[in-house]
């Protein structure tokens, strides 16, 4: 049973239903998301708004694709990248780099979730101009 000061406090939960009001909430976060982002490539890329009409809609791109439609500057690797820090933002070529790997275990779900909330409560002060994803391709 869970306890709350109103009907949209902890929406959505994974131990209660989907409420009809919760997930019109839900989905209005996610168009708002969607709509920063688009607002951010306009801005960033400089598009104009009616070009990401066709690509603002969530698709996943080719390298290739991106780089046409003007998403990407360029295609390549660790090498391409190494060489593209160095000349715009002067970053050694040779500056370490560390391969992180995610661990299995996270030990129990209430410690996880505890991880998760300190680091939204006690913020380690990340400074991040909009919704980011992180790329795990070994997961």
């Amino acid at each position: 049973e869970t306890f709350k000061s109103g009907p949209m406090k902890a929406q959505p939960n994974p131990l209660e239903t989907l409420s009809d009001d919760a997930r019109a909430a839900t989905q209005g976060v996610v168009a708002d998301l969607h709509a920063q982002f688009v607002d951010m490539v306009v801005e960033r890329r400089g598009l104009p708004p009616d070009a990401l009409a066709d690509l603002g809609n969530g698709r996943v791109l080719s390298g290739r694709a991106a780089k046409q439609s003007g998403l990407i500057d360029a295609i390549g690797g660790e090498a391409e990248a190494r060489a593209w820090l160095a000349s715009q933002h002067g970053i050694a070529h040779d500056l370490p780099i560390s391969d992180w790997t995610a661990s299995d275990n996270i030990g129990s779900w209430r410690d996880a979730l505890t991880r998760h909330i300190q680091k939204a409560l006690f913020s380690e002060r990340l400074r991040l101009d909009g919704v980011f994803s992180l790329w795990h391709p070994s997961l």
